[in-house]
């Protein structure tokens, strides 16, 4: 029994003779498809890695957190911490600002000195009470010397 064969036949056996494999075309057509997804699939992720680091809206409003910052004193604020701007983040304990204390300083030395004024005079008033209890004593005793003298008048008086 004789077997024909057609060129294309003979071609693709020489093809498969040559390599020592069957060419598939089935099989290079899903690797490149299987490529193609894993690709798509990467493309895809760090699309959506990247785009996590991005505020997105359709009003045209962006919900955040803010914190009211304000000092418990007045005063003229002379620092800054860089890090205490728009959009950064900052740990408890770090120093927001400076004011300057050349206000409270002077204010210092007022109150020291009001109180050394204060106990001037609560030493003052010491020293007076010892001599305000004898000059009140001494008029006790003049109005009580007067009184006696009354008495002594309206008893001789009746006599």
């Amino acid at each position: 029994m004789s077997t024909t064969t057609t060129p294309e036949v003979q071609e693709l056996t020489a093809a498969e003779t040559e390599t020592g494999r069957e060419i598939r075309p089935k099989w290079l057509a899903r690797g490149a498809a299987a490529i193609v997804i894993v690709s798509a699939i990467a493309a895809g992720t760090m699309f959506w890695l990247d785009s996590q680091h991005y505020e997105t809206t359709d009003d045209a409003q962006v919900d955040g957190h803010f914190a009211s910052l304000s000092s418990r004193i007045d005063g003229t604020v002379v620092w800054i911490n860089p890090n205490a701007e728009n959009d950064h983040a900052v740990k408890a304990g770090d120093l927001l600002l400076q004011l300057d204390p050349r206000d409270y300083e002077t204010a210092l030395e007022r109150a020291k000195a009001d109180l050394k004024i204060r106990v001037a005079q609560a030493r003052g008033a010491a020293a007076e009470v010892p001599v305000v209890d004898a000059s009140a004593d001494n008029r006790l005793r003049a109005a009580e010397a007067s009184r006696d003298e009354a008495l002594a008048g309206v008893e001789t008086a009746q006599a």
